[in-house]
């Protein structure tokens, strides 16, 4: 290896390691970033290509793109979408696919429109890609590769029916199916992260304050978050 090949690694390892903690911790769904939108969705596929069943930052790198009319981009991240979901997640599919559409051309709109209702595979024949991180497709070419699904990730989940719900503007339906998840099973950070980030934007004090108060402490995966919020809205206990 050269000594500028060594110096160009050296650098982008850096710019990854920094955008690692300015970027993927985030859950926005909007990101806003020092660095070019074309780099943070290169960052955000690199992050998809190791977790595929990452929803939100699909979401987040599909909306990047749509922002930035960043048009491979946008059609490979809404491929990358479709194939992490399969037949699953219809209602996020449907609502990125709505999102995308006035960006990406007339020929990625037919296709993706005919892999709403079924889904499409990594290994289905696609003649453009874009920049897809997750399709693995050979013109002509038999099933090779299948995206593996965790069985305990169902393509419906409460995460996923509230990010639909938030890129729809239905704030308040969202958050009834984060608390109606949380009560049920309090064991994901990140619905719980999601329904604090809603709380806040809402302003709503009365909501926030008729779940908390209903809320075991121990169910708090977060608690300095939970109490943090309370005072932002002046409760006490």
């Amino acid at each position: 290896m050269t000594e500028n090949s060594q110096v160009t690694d050296s650098f982008f390892e850096n710019e990854s390691t920094q955008m690692a903690f300015s970027i993927t911790g985030s859950r926005a769904l909007g990101l806003s970033s020092d660095k070019p939108a074309e780099k943070v969705c290169e960052f955000l596929a690199h992050h998809i290509a190791r977790k595929p069943q990452d929803l939100m930052v699909h979401v987040q790198r599909i909306k990047l793109a749509v922002d930035h009319d960043l048009e491979p981009v946008l059609h490979g991240a809404l491929l990358d979408l479709f194939i992490a979901l399969g037949p699953r997640g219809y209602a996020l599919r449907k609502c990125m696919y709505d999102l995308a559409s006035k960006v990406l051309d007339k020929e990625s709109i037919q296709y993706l429109a005919d892999g709403l209702e079924k889904g499409i595979k990594a290994n289905d024949p696609i003649a453009e890609q874009g920049v897809s991180v997750l399709c693995r497709s050979i013109m002509g070419s038999i099933e090779l590769v299948e995206i593996d699904q965790p069985a305990d990730d169902p393509g419906h989940g409460p995460l996923e029916q509230a990010l639909a719900n938030i890129e729809c503007s239905q704030l308040e339906d969202a958050q009834d199916v984060l608390e109606q998840s949380v009560r049920a099973d309090a064991s994901s950070l990140e619905q719980q992260i999601l329904l604090l980030d809603l709380y806040r934007k809402t302003d709503n004090k009365t909501r926030f304050s008729a779940f908390y108060s209903t809320l075991d402490e121990g169910a708090m995966l977060n608690p300095q978050a939970w109490r943090e919020m309370a005072d932002h809205f002046g409760i006490e206990g």
